[in-house]
């Protein structure tokens, strides 16, 4: 009688395992549907997003490693938790963000897409374990925002400050060890060489990056918050500093003559390598403060089911992952399968090349800073008249836009420093600057011509650009230059009245609303 007891103890705890293994399959299931889902939605997003990390010579991409690890640490909080998932507002919330997402996808606009990321990211986790999760797990969460580039756009109004600085300080260490450099701005002139610290070596990135990596070696090695700040802000300070440093070799690596490779033997002097050093003595530097070290929390977490077992096996689950899934692929599949109609526009090849008086010639190309072969079609020609300055016109027209070829471009972005709205005439209103070369200050004029439509602003370029590809199924349109080989004090009423001309022909070849 003993041995059969036992035995069928033993079947029933089998059986009661089995079922509830059963149990838990189906929920499973739903989440790991959910996931996907959210990946065929973003799955343009997460492909844009690796593109900056890498390209970008950012590590941002350790980013969500470092909040699963955080979330370890802190498991003993999720083991507490009482998961209810809130189906309706999670489901706005959701919806709202893949709305977003939507308006970024035919817009061309990455940073509406990223923000839709960190919408949608918050609302599945409202949709799915409720409230009290959202709340405890806020910031969190919301530390995943620094893995896209929002933050870097925030603050992109440090990259000059700190393009100048690096310069600065790159310069000042060169002359102080006896080597004849001189400074004039962002340009190091050495003797065989000049260098510049351009856009993509202010730093910028590399500095929302080492505070992004620094959180988490503040939050897991220390539990005083003096310590915290302190180790935020010195991350912050050595990513700065290491540009520093990595300038000031690149000018030593070039002093005595001329490299092939800019950026020393092997690319040792990249930003990644430097940066590294920088995260490497940040790390040692908290490893001697620390009040506890960097492993994974000894905490001891509360006896019971797995966590992942708790979250899913409760009330309502099951309808929040059917909810999340039917919303995700829905999104998803519009965006896979929705394509603006192209508009090509109509024999560029016959633009006029004589013009009150000026006569034309078509070139291939233009020197920095400006930027050619982004555009579907491109017109460059350059204007000339006896006694007047030459006038280069440079058209950049988009069949359509997507995130490689788009009217607001980041390399086009450069146009904006300095520049200011004049209007030439009665609905014709143009940016511009002076623009410096070798050759002197000329003056540039552009606009954005957008199916008929004048614009001078970026943001409104992108939402004539949304509400084109939602109303009309287009997003086609073009960035237009003018280029005046004089300064704008010695401009004549002669001058602009021949960029008037240039620009009404312009438009009279870009096709109407």
């Amino acid at each position: 009688m003993k041995e059969t007891a036992v035995t069928d103890t033993g079947r029933l705890d089998t059986q009661l395992s089995d079922h509830s293994r059963a149990g838990l399959a189906r929920p499973l299931t739903l989440l790991v549907g959910c996931l996907l889902a959210f990946y065929v939605a973003f799955s343009n997003t997460f492909q844009e997003l690796w593109t900056y990390w890498i390209e970008g010579y950012n590590w941002q991409f350790l980013i969500p490693l470092a909040f699963l690890f955080m979330l370890r640490e802190r498991r003993d909080i999720l083991t507490t938790l009482d998961y209810r998932p809130a189906v309706v507002p999670g489901a706005v919330l959701l919806a709202g963000a893949c709305i977003v997402l939507v308006a970024g996808e035919v817009s061309s606009t990455h940073t509406l897409r990223e923000i839709a990321l960190i919408l949608a990211i918050f609302g599945m986790v409202l949709l799915l374990f409720g409230f009290q999760t959202v709340r405890r797990l806020f910031w969190p969460l919301a530390y995943l925002i620094l893995m896209t580039a929002i933050p870097t756009e925030l603050l992109s109004t440090l990259r000059a400050p700190l393009k100048l600085l690096s310069a600065t300080m790159a310069g000042d260490a060169l002359q102080a060890i006896g080597l004849a450099v001189y400074r004039e701005g962002t340009f190091l002139y050495l003797p065989h060489i000049t260098l510049e610290v351009a856009d993509s070596c202010s730093g910028l990135n590399q500095l929302t990056s080492a505070i992004a990596l620094g959180i988490p070696i503040a939050y897991i090695m220390f539990d005083k918050l003096w310590k915290r700040v302190f180790i935020i802000a010195l991350s912050a300070l050595a990513a700065v500093v290491m540009n520093w440093v990595r300038v000031f070799l690149i000018g030593i690596w070039h002093y005595n003559s001329a490299k092939e490779s800019v950026h020393g033997p092997y690319g040792i002097y990249e930003l990644p390598f430097i940066f590294l050093i920088g995260i490497g003595i940040i790390l040692m530097i908290a490893m001697a403060m620390a009040d506890k070290p960097l492993t994974a929390s000894d905490k001891p977490v509360p006896e019971g089911r797995g966590i992942l077992s708790r979250a899913v096996q409760t009330p309502r689950f099951t309808a929040a992952a059917i909810t999340g899934i039917l919303i995700l692929g829905l999104t998803g599949l519009f965006i896979h399968t929705w394509q603006p109609t192209p508009v090509p526009m109509q024999a560029p090849e016959r633009f006029p090349l004589a013009l009150s008086g000026y006569r034309g010639e078509p070139l291939k190309t233009l020197e920095g800073p400006f930027r050619t072969g982004l555009a579907d079609d491109e017109l460059i020609v350059r204007y000339q008249a006896e006694g007047r300055p030459a006038v280069t016109l440079f058209l950049a027209y988009f069949h359509t836009q997507n995130q490689q070829r788009e009217l607001v471009d980041y390399r086009y972005t450069w146009m904006y420093r300095g520049a200011r709205p004049v209007t030439l005439a009665p609905g014709m209103t143009l940016m511009q600057r002076p623009l410096k070369d070798k050759g002197g200050t000329h003056t540039l004029f552009f606009d954005y011509e957008i199916n008929g439509r004048n614009i001078v602003s970026k943001l409104e370029a992108k939402l004539a650009s949304l509400i084109d590809a939602v109303f009309y199924r287009r997003n086609n349109g073009a960035v237009v230059t003018v280029l005046v080989d004089a300064p704008p004090e010695k401009l004549t009423e002669r001058d602009q009245a021949f960029v008037r001309t240039l620009v009404e022909q312009v438009r009279a070849a870009l096709p109407g609303q």
